[in-house]
């Protein structure tokens, strides 16, 4: 699970190519649409996506993980004030 890093209106990745090229990546899926605004857990109820990795331990899958997520950017811009 690729977890939001802060609140905001999710507007796209970078480096999504990088990091599928990664050594036991299996797949990388992004489930947060664009222009959906964002929230991390708690107040959050999603994730931005899933990172998919195999290996032979379970260390090499955390790391696969990690390495992964560090190709990652995610864009977000601030949210639009509501005004009543």
């Amino acid at each position: 699970m690729i977890p939001i890093p802060h609140a905001g209106v999710y507007r796209g990745v970078q480096g999504l190519e990088d990091a599928r090229r990664m050594s036991g990546v299996e797949d990388i899926v992004i489930t947060a649409k664009e222009g959906q605004e964002m929230f991390p857990l708690p107040e959050g109820s999603t994730y931005l996506g899933f990172l998919f990795v195999r290996a032979q331990s379970h260390n090499k899958v955390l790391d696969g993980l990690r390495e992964a997520h560090r190709y990652l950017r995610f864009i977000f811009s601030t949210p639009l004030p509501v005004v009543k």
